[in-house]
């Protein structure tokens, strides 16, 4: 079993590779969110715009490419290149 000691107003969100009514195609898992991976960009972006609406967001996450790097960005930050996002601005998740 796995314990995380996140702050009271730290949520976080981890996503199966398989979700009902995903699509992906060319052999990635049904529910692939990168664009970088070579899967169709339709099937990726009705995957994004699904994780969406499942999962009540309140709008459409920032997507980074992970570079596996020590690169944390700002959220207000146009870079979309590193591992990391903060923000200092406090957001109302709906459950």
């Amino acid at each position: 079993m796995m314990r995380f000691d996140f702050p009271n107003n730290v949520r976080l969100l981890t996503t199966p590779r398989y979700l009902i009514g995903g699509a992906s195609v060319d052999g990635y898992e049904n529910f692939n969110l990168a664009t970088h991976t070579g899967d169709s960009l339709d099937a990726v972006m009705h995957n994004r715009k699904l994780l969406v609406q499942r999962f009540n967001l309140p709008s459409m996450p920032k997507w980074l490419s992970q570079t596996h790097s020590n690169i944390c960005l700002d959220a207000n930050s146009h870079d979309c290149e590193g591992d990391a996002i903060v923000t200092r601005k406090k957001v109302w998740f709906v459950r």
